[in-house]
């Protein structure tokens, strides 16, 4: 936690959790060290499996990551080990995905579920985050504007925060001592998806949900650094407690630029929502 401090505002019942998006990140810096000369331009077949937990004051975890043509294979595993530190036993395994690696930005790539609306919010950061078990370095959704439906599919548009936005900035000690840290994979912005689509899953199913899978992200484009990003989501499927969004994320300017699209996030619905914290999205 002191080298990661980010893990502190991302903990259940006291015991931190390293976050799949930094999980991903994780993947695009092992990739990157693959392939100096390419940037990550997106994820396919992603799937959340057992949780790092930070149960003790340190836990070690192994990345192995292949590359072949434009594309890093990466498994995240850990080590069984029994109270000696002996390792026993087959590796834990417990994340993995597809790193995309490019040397130009794929800006031909359209939206399916079109751009998210400018305006007002109408459900403060607050009303998320009584619902979400984040601190605030993981604050990174700004509100729900409004509720959407779009040929059936239930959706919701929201602002967005990016890293150097949040309530507290320092997600790495670094950064305490004034050192920029420049991240791969913009996981913030990937979060803040989770957490827009996550809002939907709670009003339609009354359920808390948890990312499991991502089918493929696409970043189109760098955003300015103080440029407000808006994010749309639209809910495909529910089924057997599985649902699926697909996501975009654009900046709030003339134009509406887009800068990522998330298609296929999967989330797992895992506990009920208390009576007092169920809702309905104005449409």
């Amino acid at each position: 936690i002191e080298t990661y401090p980010f893990l502190e505002d991302h903990s259940i019942d006291d015991v931190p959790y390293l976050p799949g998006v930094m999980a991903l990140e994780i993947f695009a810096q092992c990739s990157r060290l693959l392939a100096p000369d390419s940037f990550v331009s997106g994820f396919k077949d992603v799937m959340f499996g057992l949780p790092v937990k930070l149960i003790r004051s340190e836990q070690k975890v192994r990345v192995i990551a292949k590359i072949k043509d434009n594309e890093v294979h990466c498994i995240m595993e850990s080590d069984l080990t029994n109270s000696e530190g002996e390792v026993f036993g087959q590796p834990k395994q417990h994340h993995k995905g597809i790193v995309r690696l490019s040397k130009t930005y794929e800006s031909s790539k359209k939206s399916l579920i079109g751009l998210p609306d400018s305006g007002e919010i109408s459900n403060s950061s607050n009303f998320i985050y009584s619902r979400f078990f984040h601190g605030p370095r993981f604050q990174s959704h700004a509100g729900i504007i409004t509720g959407i439906s779009i040929d059936g599919d239930i959706g919701a548009d929201g602002k967005i925060l990016q890293r150097n936005q949040l309530p507290t900035k320092e997600q790495f000690k670094l950064e305490s001592e004034n050192i920029e840290i420049t991240l791969e994979s913009y996981p913030m912005l990937i979060e803040s998806s989770f957490q827009n689509a996550g809002m939907v899953t709670m009003e339609q199913t009354n359920m808390q949900a948890l990312p499991v899978g991502i089918s493929s992200s696409t970043l189109l484009r760098q955003p300015e650094r103080n440029a407000n990003l808006l994010v749309r989501t639209l809910c495909r499927e529910i089924s057997e407690g599985i649902s699926i969004h697909d996501a975009i994320i654009v900046e709030d300017s003339v134009g509406k630029p887009i800068v990522m699209i998330i298609e296929g996030i999967q989330l797992k619905a895992l506990a009920p929502l208390e009576e007092s914290m169920r809702f309905d999205l104005e449409r």
